[in-house]
């Protein structure tokens, strides 16, 4: 199973390189990022902060992540707070935020690549968010006895992790020191796979939300636009969540 996981992130590197190369804005944008973080992580001396290492898929995920990452800063304010992205959705988008003290995309899951990551990261402490498991950076994580918890984690029955060929995805779940997941239903089904060290924590982005809906915010061109009518907006919408919204 590990040599198959190896061979399809050649394939996905690979793939999105071609992608880059006939034009693919946002792959070019991955493609040509990476190519940077290794000069970044050391130009930075990030190594000489052991961080606290964040890793988020994208945007969306990265509010998850955000009110744990306010907490750390105000708690801890001298620890310095390192966060890798997959996407470049949450890189372009974070890369300058003053709240993060070091921003990069995250190499593709090879152990050459993971190998150098330690040695220009040398985290005091690894936060995966949600689901963007990378099973080369977790192992090498646990070898290293690095303390390692998942976040916001939500599980379904048909998810690969509860399949029978599913061994290695299993595996990254077991080098976590501790789960957090979103509800009582997570923990269940993750019992089926001896995977106890968990905590049903709720989703950390209810909190961003609630955090969100009590700053006062004024938006002119919106008011302007609107001219006295109400507007219900919605973000991240899928197909499927736009029919039941045009019905409503």
């Amino acid at each position: 199973m590990k040599t198959i996981y190896n061979i399809s992130i050649k394939l996905m590197k690979w793939g999105l390189s071609l992608a880059s190369f006939i034009g693919h804005s946002k792959s070019k944008l991955g493609i040509e990022g990476r190519k940077n973080t290794f000069e970044y992580l050391s130009k930075n001396e990030v190594k000489k902060h052991h961080p606290i290492w964040f890793h988020i898929s994208s945007l969306g995920e990265y509010e998850q992540a955000l009110p744990l990452i306010e907490a750390l800063k105000k708690q801890h304010p001298q620890k310095k707070i390192l966060v890798s992205f997959f996407s470049p959705s949450g890189y372009e988008m974070k890369k300058n935020d003053p709240l993060l003290d070091f921003v990069v995309y995250l190499p593709f899951d090879e152990k050459k690549s993971v190998d150098k990551w330690y040695q220009f990261v040398n985290p005091s402490l690894i936060v995966f968010v949600k689901y963007d498991l990378w099973y080369q950076f977790l192992s090498k994580g646990n070898t290293l006895n690095i303390p390692k918890i998942l976040i916001s984690a939500t599980f379904r029955k048909n998810q690969i992790f509860f399949k029978g060929y599913g061994s290695i995805f299993r595996e990254m779940l077991g080098f976590f020191n501790h789960i957090f997941v979103q509800t009582a239903s997570d923990l269940s089904l993750l019992k089926t796979i001896n995977i106890t060290e968990v905590t049903v924590a709720g989703d950390t982005r209810i909190d961003r939300v609630a955090q969100i809906r009590n700053q006062v915010q004024n938006f002119p061109k919106v008011v302007n636009f609107l001219n006295g009518q109400k507007a219900c907006i919605f973000g991240s919408t899928w197909e499927s969540d736009e029919k039941v919204i045009e019905n409503f």
